[in-house]
């Protein structure tokens, strides 16, 4: 399988295989850093993933496909996933909920109808209030991410709904939409080299989810905190089910920005190797002082958001207390202990 990450801060990709019984093997694997501009502009962000996007597929095709083979003589590639990070995705959990005043069968149009009719509106509610502002109102998305979590009949969990009669149905429904532009590209430049393969794509929200899932099958309840490059999105998973999600634009780049701006001579991947020092206790005297005031305000404002976060998510239900927090350059012990 190819696999590719798409992320605010990187975009990275590896051709990986799976035997049965057996831990998958990478046989080769690439990443490439986004450029940290001084100040984010969203217009210039999308275009610039696209580009290092096709570096990305050139490289693993040129430089990984003959170590692919070489290594896994007479195996070629079968599958393409993708697996987007935010802003490249906007997601969603439902929670539906309908009464009937009398018994009512649960036909596979009703169910087909209410899918449809949460599709409409949460594609008209991502063009209003989320992409529009990344990509420019005439953007269009596209749902590529549906799947009915949870339903129950008459307040009982049924895994199995239609053609059941129902005064009380409930469902709980996750949805992803994706900007339509990124999906046509990244299409584009892998039927260039893979005609026959229709590429798969995912939210990391889902993936992060699946994975810590079969790792700790004993946590049922717990919150994600996917710290990227430019954002940060956080899940709460309650029960086995993803129940609320949220994105908010700050990431570890937010952080280099402010030593940037600060800090005079100093460029992303400097003010990089300061935050991991520091981190680790072992930043001079000389910038001992100015490093913590930095960081410490930059810190508060990422606080700030994430607590607001968890203050929307709280309104309705008690939060679960595991956190598993995923963050790149080394950086996830410093968001933890955030």
């Amino acid at each position: 399988a190819l696999l590719v990450d798409v992320g605010s801060g990187s975009i990275g990709a590896g051709l990986v295989v799976y035997k049965e019984g057996k831990k998958p093997d990478i046989i080769f694997e690439t990443r490439e850093q986004l450029p940290i501009e001084a100040r984010l502009s969203h217009k210039r962000l999308l275009p610039v993933m696209i580009s290092f996007f096709e570096k990305l597929i050139d490289r693993v095709v040129k430089k990984g496909l003959p170590i692919f083979s070489k290594n896994e003589e007479g195996v070629k590639v079968e599958k393409i996933i993708v697996q987007l990070s935010s802003p490249w995705h906007i997601s969603t959990t439902k929670s539906l909920h309908f009464k009937f005043e009398k018994s009512f069968l649960l036909t596979p149009v009703f169910i087909k109808d209410i899918l449809s009719y949460e599709n409409k509106n949460f594609l008209a509610s991502v063009v209003k209030d989320n992409f529009s502002s990344l990509l420019g109102d005439s953007q269009k998305s596209v749902i590529v991410e549906q799947e009915v979590l949870e339903t129950k009949i008459n307040g009982y969990p049924v895994k199995y709904p239609i053609d059941r009669n129902a005064d009380d149905f409930e469902a709980t429904v996750f949805m992803s939409a994706f900007p339509n532009k990124v999906i046509e590209s990244a299409k584009k430049f892998f039927g260039r080299y893979f005609p026959e393969l229709e590429p798969e794509f995912h939210s990391t929200t889902v993936v992060y989810f699946d994975v810590f899932r079969h790792l700790f099958p004993d946590e049922g309840s717990f919150i994600i905190v996917h710290v990227s490059g430019e954002t940060t999105d956080v899940s709460v998973v309650k029960n086995d089910i993803i129940t609320e999600t949220i994105s908010f634009p700050l990431g570890r780049n937010f952080i280099i920005r402010k030593l940037i701006g600060e800090v005079k001579g100093i460029d992303s991947s400097i003010a990089l190797s300061m935050i991991q020092v520091y981190s680790e206790g072992n930043v001079s005297p000389k910038y001992s002082v100015k490093l913590k005031e930095i960081l410490s305000q930059a810190e508060s404002d990422w606080v700030e958001l994430f607590a607001d976060s968890m203050r929307d998510f709280s309104k309705d239900f008690f939060l679960p207390t595991k956190v598993f927090v995923i963050a790149g350059d080394n950086s996830a012990s410093v968001f933890a202990s955030l």
